[in-house]
């Protein structure tokens, strides 16, 4: 065995975590500022627009998320707020897990509930879990057989699972439902 020597040690505190949110909280402000800031030098009066549309956006996107959190906060047993909460969250790519596991309670709490088990799949699948995805998508199908969103997204995670023929045949059903449909032709 090679020999080891300790050159530093360091004693980590909850400090850490509060310089991390302080920076983040400075790192969002700066890069919302420097946003607007450009929108409005290179848009002029479309940046205005812009501007204010990016808060309104903002503003509506904290104060959804603040109210699915108050809502779990008095009733934990709210599938529909861990499905809505997750929704919002798989918006952002960074938060997958988060997202996972706030459709995973929702089903928890309602197993039959199609919407959070073709909701878990749609998470599951840029998470790099495809393979885990496919039953919940399934079983979203079985109970929502009329529904093409569903079974386009099944067609996804079957092509992203390397099963083909299978993700074929759903993108085939989700082009019988809804013929029109421009991103299932894509698919």
């Amino acid at each position: 065995s090679l020999p080891v020597a300790i050159e530093e040690e360091r004693t980590i505190g909850p400090g850490l975590g509060a310089d991390s949110i302080v920076s983040g909280r400075n790192a969002t402000i700066a890069s919302f500022v420097l946003t607007v800031g450009f929108m409005l030098f290179y848009y002029r009066l479309a940046g205005v627009y812009a501007g204010i549309a990016l808060v309104a956006n903002l503003v509506m996107l904290i104060g959804l998320m603040t109210l699915f959190r108050a809502t779990l906060a008095r009733n934990p047993a709210s599938w529909i707020a861990h499905n809505n909460l997750g929704k919002e969250l798989l918006g952002d790519r960074r938060r997958l897990d988060e997202s996972i596991a706030h459709f995973e309670r929702a089903i928890a709490l309602w197993p039959e509930c199609p919407e959070a088990l073709n909701n878990l799949g749609l998470a599951l699948t840029p998470a790099g879990r495809a393979a885990d995805a496919i039953p919940s998508l399934e079983k979203s199908a079985r109970l929502q057989p009329k529904s093409h969103q569903v079974f386009n997204n099944l067609g996804i995670a079957l092509a992203s699972a390397g099963r083909a023929g299978a993700a074929l045949d759903a993108f085939a059903q989700s082009a019988r439902l809804n013929p029109g449909l421009p991103n299932i032709q894509e698919n």
